[in-house]
């Protein structure tokens, strides 16, 4: 359990974390889950087509044929990690 000292500290530190500011600081932060793949599912950049994306997931969900909910899920991961 934190002491008093420790939550004084953390509430003064989280005074000086408040994010981006600038227009260019934000547009570079909205960036971050396609930079970094950590909150991404499915990572669709401009260099790649919408359409042709969803035209992949449906063959591959073809071949796999899912048959319950978790099949499902586990075919559309597997066509965003392909």
């Amino acid at each position: 359990m934190a002491t008093e000292k420790q939550i004084l500290a953390n509430q003064q530190n989280a005074q000086h974390s408040t994010g981006p500011r600038t227009e260019s600081g934000k547009r570079r932060s909205r960036r971050n889950a396609i930079r970094h793949g950590l909150t991404a599912e499915t990572v669709i950049v401009t260099l790649e087509n919408a359409a042709d994306y969803r035209a992949f997931e449906r063959a591959i969900k073809s071949d796999y044929s899912p048959q319950t909910a978790i099949e499902s899920q586990l075919v559309c991961r597997l066509a965003s990690l392909l």
